[in-house]
């Protein structure tokens, strides 16, 4: 995500505790694997007491978050203001995030999104009017994410790409690299630099974005990306790149509710060997097709090691069913519930794929049997799974992440109120 300064210049070097408290706008993407960690990084400036924070997104997206249930000692420092999201056509009544549509519609959502530059400009236009503490003034930052292309003057598009420039490592990372897609991966990244519904590319909004601001904040550390790749984003950008940490949600948003199936799950992990269960996900919004589910579950059963696969449903959650009778055959093994990085880490076994991107049962089955086994390859895998885990499980040096974020801001804050 990129963080715009909203028409601030550098201001002091150091925030005294006498100066007041930055006002925070943050905007995130109509995505929730944006709109969570964006509220995780507003909750924790909000809770060190150097800000007052604004949270903008769509009324529906707000209530789905929670935003109501602030908690009462940050009451006086987060708020959360709606945009109604305009019409357009094509775009499904109600939808207001990339859960509510089928990615082809994506575009569409995207176009919807640009018709907010105009109650954006209002907002900020009005901020500061009021008389609200740290609200009552006109934002020091304003934290927004990759599609905002809209803030700010208008920007030339970028030329078009092909899929074969992305196949081999780019020549502008001056370090040994494996960086490169596969051909079905690079034609996506390709395509991403083709103008959409909205007019034109998402590359062309990444790029305008990250031009305009005046910090890039990027969700992650160096214990994940690598030290390297982290200096790498500030000399190409000519301009700070600091890591807020990741941003996890607390356990009891993440873990969902104490209803019956809770129980249950908690009870058949119990029951379960040490070390014994692989755990399947595949993000929230994944598109999977019936193909993908039948190819995963047939793999997994192949496999014949235990497992707990969260299989979410979505806007075409009826085209994920299962294999008939599946559920009966992995009975007692399988619980109802029914990424190359960490390959080259050793954290795990990317499953082989075809040309197409598309992946078979048996490929499944080689890559669980190979990160399960009790052979050394399995023992690699689990060791550095838990070193990994050590490391961004530390709270300690992931609040200080947030620290050093929030220090910056409020030394370059806005340099009058």
């Amino acid at each position: 995500m990129a963080t715009n300064g909203g028409g601030a210049g550098a201001g002091d070097d150091d925030a005294s505790a006498a100066s007041p408290p930055l006002h925070i706008v943050m905007f995130p993407w109509l995505a929730f694997g944006h709109l969570i960690p964006f509220l995780e990084l507003a909750k924790l400036l909000a809770a060190r007491g150097h800000a007052a924070v604004t949270f903008l997104s769509t009324p529906r997206n707000l209530s789905r978050l929670g935003a109501a249930a602030v908690p009462p000692e940050l009451s006086a420092s987060l708020r959360f203001v709606s945009l109604s999201l305009p019409v357009v056509e094509g775009l499904p009544e109600g939808a207001e995030s990339t859960a509510d549509v089928p990615p082809e519609k994506v575009e569409l959502l995207k176009k919807a999104f640009g018709g907010l530059a105009a109650p954006f400009a209002a907002f900020l236009a009005a901020a500061g009017d009021e008389d609200a503490g740290g609200f009552g003034r006109k934002p020091d930052w304003i934290v927004i994410d990759f599609a905002h292309n809209w803030v700010g003057s208008a920007h030339e598009a970028h030329r078009r790409v092909e899929p074969e420039e992305f196949m081999s490592p780019p020549p502008w990372i001056p370090f040994p690299s494996s960086l490169a897609f596969r051909r079905h991966e690079a034609d996506w990244f390709a395509a991403s630099y083709r103008p959409n519904a909205a007019g034109f590319s998402d590359a062309d909004r990444v790029w305008q974005v990250q031009e305009r601001s005046d910090v890039i904040v990027y969700r992650s550390c160096p214990e994940i990306e690598g030290r390297d790749i982290c200096g790498l984003l500030e000399s190409l950008h000519d301009k700070p790149a600091v890591p807020s940490g990741l941003l996890l949600p607390p356990p009891e948003f993440a873990g969902g509710n104490n209803d019956g199936d809770s129980a249950d799950l908690i009870q058949w992990l119990d029951e379960q060997p040490e070390r014994s269960v692989i755990y399947v996900a595949l993000g929230t919004e994944a598109p999977l097709t019936s193909s993908d589910v039948h190819e995963l579950a047939l793999g997994l059963e192949l496999a014949g090691t235990r497992f707990l696969w969260a299989l979410r449903g979505g806007c075409d959650a009826g085209e994920r069913r299962l294999p008939e009778g599946y559920e009966h055959r992995v009975a007692g093994r399988g619980h109802g519930l029914i990424a190359r990085a960490m390959a080259d880490r050793g954290l795990g076994v990317e499953v082989e794929r075809k040309d197409d991107g598309s992946f078979g049962r048996d490929a499944v089955a080689a890559a669980v049997r190979r990160v399960m086994s009790a052979e050394e390859d399995g023992k690699v895998f689990a060791r550095n799974a838990r070193e990994m885990k050590e490391k961004l499980g530390d709270g300690v040096r992931q609040e200080r992440y947030v620290d050093e974020l929030a220090a910056l801001l409020r030394r370059h804050r806005r340099s009058s109120s």
